[in-house]
């Protein structure tokens, strides 16, 4: 079996442990950095284990996250600058 079609076929192994929800506003920040603390330390433990193919995709899955939740840290501080300057009018 060639290279690529076992990192294929270990993604599609691993997929469905792998979901990463999107974002909502109503969500604490705090539980995207637990989730993304999680998916970090998971793929450490792959990568100590010479497990490349698990540690690809669950550095892929924090870099995600990782997106989302400074996105949604953003938005939230722009939303809160914007109301903030409503009221001093």
């Amino acid at each position: 079996m060639d290279v690529s079609d076992r990192l294929v076929a270990r993604r599609a192994h691993l997929a469905p442990f792998c979901r990463v929800e999107p974002v909502k506003q109503h969500l604490r920040l705090q539980s995207y950095y637990q989730l993304a603390r999680q998916l970090y330390r998971q793929s450490e433990t792959y990568f100590a284990e010479s497990a490349w193919d698990n540690a690809y995709v669950f550095l892929a899955k924090f870099i995600k996250c990782v997106w989302k939740l400074f996105y949604a840290g953003w938005t939230m501080r722009v939303n809160w600058a914007i109301v903030a300057r409503g009221r001093d009018s």
